[in-house]
């Protein structure tokens, strides 16, 4: 078998930061405060904790130890299932769907940070001593939310058109330019990083995962000196525990869960597989998970001190405070650091940091389609790269287009909505079933001790009862509480129409299909002859493909433990592979890091004889 050399990372630290810097980015600083705040503030708390403990980290290693064990992307990483190959296809349009949204939020933190840095020195548009609007705005909308709604999205019009013909999903209206230049802006600048290569966002994580740390530190410390602060705080550390029997809070928190994370879209499967084969994974996984949650709960901890001052000035309850929709980061974080001395340059600071934060996140999910492209096509997609990664990026910048309208909020919350909740219970769901019922969890624990030998005993407890049984579990209870309490996205009040919910549920059943179709033609590519029945196809093709293990020779899998593992070597049907038995390599020999036990090992049928 000829070996293609893969690009690894110079050391664990490259990996690391990387890592960070995808699982930190707008989905904690953004979503997680949005959807804490639409769900009841403490009472999304505690379905969205457990739904981490449960299944979001126990997920995380699984793809962690999936990327680093075959060195493969998204979707050739299924040679371990052919069966499942569709859900690596099916990851990738829910990239492609997620990437053209994602990407609008990135471009607004780019248009405040413009608009910041232009005002330095000066009043912001959004403050009331420099608003040229109704003055009675100042006293009955918060003016970072007007700003926001008028000026930025232009939903609600702007200038004469104030109030008249409000825009939706069928009245999109016109695209605003600068908008628009902005988001060229952000695929142009993501079309660079990707040609300079993975390692080269790695260079960049080493500031934008710390710098964030000093920025939300200081706001903090302004936030509890605000007065009304304590209601906000009540708000997001007091569950109301009726709250809790709503089947949509509990859907949406474990959404979110997995969301911020970044499960079950391929990257960490992509970024584990540039690791070296004996890379501790258990250290780096514990590393990522403290960051992110540690990352959302502050996050959420700040927006809320700000959104308890804003009640209290307005004197409002702290549910009416702003708009239930996903500009909450572009008003309540505005609020607060407007108030701070030189307001201008903190705001030009907090958006360059939400800017390279999502930017980083965006890289990693664009270059995650690349790259398990190029594993399925490797001949072929090398030689084209630029040109692929320009028909990537051109692809998303169009799509994008309609989203950065005056009415392009509404299909911003559209995507939101439809694009993760099911499709991201289904991804899981699967690589429970593939990696513990199908493939052998005793086979697959034998190939983490492979790497990390026997080691970290209480986190592989830990990971073997929460694979077997609580991930599974979740997915499919969190599948039927979000088919249960279903409903049409919304935004300001305003329901989707139903030519938008269609395109919605489209987004929805499209992964399935994929996944579905798949899956058959796998199996009927198993069918040895005419006769050959149907369970004998669907068992060839759930069999681990020959070429599934490290990419290394030197690491290949050449050993497992046997002591209570039946392999069943002899009895498999798999074409194309023979089976031998060979005596331990010498312990000498082996590298000072790898565990030395007995051994099978797989060959390949002599392509001589062919």
């Amino acid at each position: 078998m000829e070996e293609r050399a893969r690009l690894q990372w110079r050391g664990r630290l490259e990996f690391l930061f990387t890592n960070m810097g995808y699982t930190v980015g707008l989905g904690n600083i953004w979503r997680f405060p949005y959807r804490c705040y639409i769900n009841g503030g403490g009472a999304f708390m505690i379905p969205y904790l457990l739904a981490l403990i449960l299944c979001s980290f126990p997920t995380l290693f699984l793809e962690m130890f999936l990327g680093q064990i075959a060195s493969e992307g998204a979707i050739s990483i299924w040679k371990i299932c052919p069966l499942l190959k569709g859900v690596g296809w099916a990851m990738i349009f829910n990239l492609l769907m997620t990437n053209i949204y994602y990407s609008v939020i990135v471009m607004y933190s780019l248009f405040y940070m413009t608009v910041a840095f232009v005002n330095i020195g000066g009043p912001l548009p959004w403050q009331c001593a420099n608003t040229t609007e109704q003055p009675e705005l100042c006293q009955n909308h918060s003016t970072s939310e007007h700003y926001w709604n008028r000026f930025v999205l232009r939903v609600h019009g702007e200038g004469d058109n104030v109030g008249r013909d409000p825009k939706g999903f069928d009245n999109l209206g016109a695209v605003v330019g600068r908008n628009c230049i902005c988001l060229l802006f952000v695929w142009l600048f993501l079309f660079y990083c990707c040609l300079r290569g993975i390692r080269s966002i790695a260079k960049v994580t080493y500031v934008t995962a710390t710098f964030p740390v000093l920025l939300l530190l200081i706001l903090l410390v302004r936030g509890v000196t605000l007065p009304g602060y304590k209601v906000g705080v009540h708000y997001f550390i007091n569950p109301d525990w009726s709250k809790l029997s709503d089947l949509s809070i509990w859907a949406s928190a474990a959404t979110q869960a997995m969301y911020s994370i970044g499960v079950g879209f391929g990257s960490h499967i992509v970024l584990a597989s540039y690791n070296k084969f004996h890379n501790n994974l258990f250290r780096d996984g514990v590393v990522l998970c403290i960051a992110n949650t540690g990352t959302s709960l502050l996050c959420g901890f700040i927006v809320f001190l700000f959104i308890g001052h804003a009640a209290d000035t307005l004197n409002k309850p702290i549910s009416d405070v702003v708009d239930n929709g996903p500009g909450l980061i572009f008003i309540s974080y505005i609020q607060g650091i407007s108030q701070l001395p030189g307001s201008a340059l903190w705001v030009f600071l907090f958006f360059t940091m939400v800017f390279t934060l999502g930017l980083d996140s965006l890289f990693v999910m664009v270059w995650t389609i690349y790259a398990s492209i190029e594993d399925v096509f490797p001949s072929k997609v090398v030689r084209r790269k630029k040109s692929i990664l320009l028909g990537i990026c051109s692809l998303h910048f169009i799509l994008g287009i309609p989203l950065v309208t005056d009415g392009g909020i509404h299909i911003v919350v559209m995507m939101d909505h439809y694009a993760s909740n099911f499709s991201f219970t289904m991804f899981l769901l699967l690589e429970s079933v593939a990696v513990c019922w199908i493939y052998g969890l005793k086979k697959f624990i034998a190939d983490m001790e492979l790497m990390v030998g026997k080691r970290f005993i209480w986190a592989q407890w830990y990971l073997r009862l929460t694979w077997m049984t609580t991930v599974p579990a979740f997915s499919i209870f969190i599948f039927i509480a979000s088919a249960i309490s279903y409903s049409p996205s919304s935004y300001n009040e305003q329901e989707v129409t139903s030519r938008g919910e269609t395109i919605g549920l489209l987004i929805i059943v499209t992964p399935i299909i994929i996944t579905g179709v798949t899956a058959l033609i796998q199996v009927i590519r198993h069918r040895e002859h005419r006769m050959t029945n149907v369970w004998k196809m669907v068992r060839l093709s759930t069999s681990e493909s020959s070429s599934w293990g490290p990419r290394n020779t030197d690491d290949r899998v050449q050993t497992r433990y046997v002591d209570n593992i039946d392999i069943q070597l002899a009895s498999r049907e798999t074409p194309n592979l023979t089976h031998t038995y060979q005596p331990a390599p010498n312990p000498s020999s082996q590298s000072s890091n790898a565990p030395c036990i007995p051994v099978v090992s797989f060959a390949l049928e002599d392509q001589a004889k062919k």
